[in-house]
This record gives C-alpha cells, sequence and structure tokens, in this order.
C-alpha cells in the first residue's frame, strides 16, 4: 500500500491553524500523524510501515496565503527558492506538510486484497496528487489494490 496524504503534525498545521491549506472538506475527511496513521495501518493487518516527508514549501504557501489573502495565491518562484531550506529541515525533522507512507500486508492477517481491500474510504485524485480518507471501523478499501 502507497499513500500519500497531509502530516497533521505539520509546520504548517501548527503555524496556520484554521487556515491550514490541508483542512479542505470534504476532500480530507480525516487527518492522521505519523503515529496515528502507523497505529491505524497496524489495526488493519498492515506491516513495515514506513514514512518519507516531501520537502515542499507549497502547503506552507498557500496555509500563508489563506491566512493573509483569504484564498490561493501565486507567489513568485524566488520566494519557493527562498523557502526550500526550510522545506528541507521540515523533512528532516518529518513536519513536512505532506507524508508519503509504504505498508505490506500481513499475511497471517485474515484480510484479503480484492476489489475492496483493507480499509474503508475513497481515493481522490485531483491531478496532483493522490488521496486516502479512511474508516477505523471498516475493514475494506474502496478503490484499487496496490
Amino acid at each position: 500500500l502507497v499513500i500519500t496524504i497531509p502530516n497533521f503534525r505539520s509546520i504548517s498545521r501548527m503555524l496556520f491553524g484554521k487556515y491550514w491549506y490541508h483542512l479542505d472538506s470534504p476532500r480530507h475527511l480525516y487527518h492522521f500523524t505519523p503515529i496515528t496513521l502507523t497505529a491505524m495501518l497496524k489495526k488493519s493487518g498492515f506491516q513495515k510501515i514506513q514514512f518519507a516527508f516531501i520537502p515542499s514549501p507549497k502547503y506552507f504557501l498557500q496555509s500563508y496565503a489563506f491566512w493573509k489573502y483569504g484564498g490561493k495565491h501565486k507567489f513568485h518562484p524566488f520566494i519557493w527558492r527562498v523557502l526550500m531550506p526550510l522545506a528541507y529541515l521540515a523533512k528532516i525533522l518529518c513536519l513536512s506538510s505532506t507524508m508519503l507512507s509504504t505498508a505490506r500486508s500481513n499475511p497471517e492477517a485474515s484480510l484479503r486484497c480484492s476489489r475492496h481491500t483493507h480499509m474503508a474510504g475513497f481515493l481522490v485524485d485531483n491531478s496532483q496528487d493522490i488521496h486516502w480518507v479512511f474508516s477505523l471501523e471498516s475493514r475494506s478499501v474502496q478503490g484499487c489494490c496496490i
């Protein structure tokens, strides 16, 4: 399983609070930190869970834009270059706005990989990101088996 989702533990969320770019319902109904996502994946029968944090100033800047301008804003490329070192620092500290997680099915678990697999939710592809939304109560996912 490969998941790319917002990191609720990100520096952007901590700084901008209710203006955090990823608080965009109904696209994101649930939010996870690495700890909560690990717990949910383990409970759903996954193992070998790993995380990578994606360094990008995009969501920090858009969170700033929501706070300052009330909506999206286009920033000069120079600002992106200036903020990239901070984005890499956020990555090192596991505080990036976006995290990528990989996990493997536990073959001993009583889960099967089919059209509806491991967790309930849905897949949204907005041509830039792929997001999974999960429910802790169920062990079936609507979408495809990865």
